[in-house]
């Protein structure tokens, strides 16, 4: 009776352990059975920073080195023009369903703020697969996006992963990102993660972008 009771505890020890597993997963995948946003409120892996950092001081972070990729007009796109501007970096993927959605409204709502027609957007997808220069160009047309401002971007996957986990430390994946974006000053070095889905940071953008214009 005692062997039996302890099979039948055991049994249910692990029923319950994959149902919570299988609750976990459930919450990091969209239902259309593709990986959803990356909690960006926490690193997603060793050696990445605590989220959030909102207010990075000068010389913190080694500039950000030459990347190219290609954008919405088909054309090549080199990291090195961001010298010498203030910019911001996200990342998304057009068929996204609401998270990138809320994301580039509050990008498209700071390029239309007269204080802030000097500074660069750019966002990155992570399914160059399908987010083709034409697919992008009219994902762009959805936010009004000023071609000479706001860059969207498409290229190798794995030159996008290079970019975004081991130059910019974001959590990302195919199909798969962080709601963060990154602030970079006039010498492209990160000055700040922002969460754009979170009303306060991006108030918090706001401060930021505006004292790094002043530098």
């Amino acid at each position: 009776m005692k062997h039996a009771a302890l099979v039948f505890w055991l049994g249910v020890f692990l029923v319950a352990s994959l149902s919570y597993g299988s609750w976990v997963a459930w919450r990091h995948i969209g239902h259309d059975g593709h990986a959803g946003d990356v909690d960006s409120r926490a690193s997603a892996s060793e050696g990445q920073p605590d989220w959030p950092r909102t207010n990075l001081p000068a010389g913190s972070s080694k500039p950000l080195p030459d990347f190219v990729l290609t954008d919405q007009n088909g054309h090549e796109f080199h990291g090195s023009s961001l010298r010498g501007q203030v910019s911001v970096v996200s990342f998304f993927f057009a068929s996204c369903p609401g998270p990138c959605y809320r994301l580039n409204q509050a990008l498209a709502s700071l390029q239309d703020e007269s204080d802030f027609k000097s500074v660069k957007f750019v966002s990155i997808s992570v399914d160059p697969q399908d987010d083709t220069p034409e697919v992008l160009k009219d994902y762009a047309a959805r936010f009004a996006a000023n071609p000479k401002q706001w860059t969207f971007l498409t290229g190798d996957l794995k030159k996008i992963l290079e970019l975004g986990e081991q130059r910019l430390m974001l959590p990302i994946a195919e199909r798969s990102h962080s709601e963060l974006a990154v602030v970079l000053d006039k010498d492209s070095s990160v000055r700040g993660y922002f969460h754009l889905t979170d009303p306060d940071d991006v108030t918090q953008i706001r401060v930021r972008l505006r004292a790094l214009l002043r530098e």
